[in-house]
């Protein structure tokens, strides 16, 4: 789903509207779409890098290079 169809919703249907996010699972991911499913808080973390306009973000860098995908500082 793109951003602005979430920012549609959200809008017409104002407090009623709630998008999820998260990494899927083992299945879905290895099995139907053959990558590998690691580094799941990084993904996570790009990805809402990737929708939220950039003065929202709660963080300030990518953590695409972090070992295991959490942050740590």
């Amino acid at each position: 789903m793109r951003r602005e169809s979430v920012a549609a919703l959200a809008e017409a249907a104002p407090g009623r509207f709630a998008f999820g996010l998260g990494t899927s699972c083992e299945v879905i991911v290895e099995q139907w779409n053959g990558i590998a499913l690691d580094r799941r808080y990084a993904r996570v973390h790009d990805t809402l890098a990737f929708l939220l306009p950039p003065t929202s973000l709660p963080f300030d860098r990518a953590c695409s290079d972090w070992p295991d995908g959490r942050r740590t500082g």
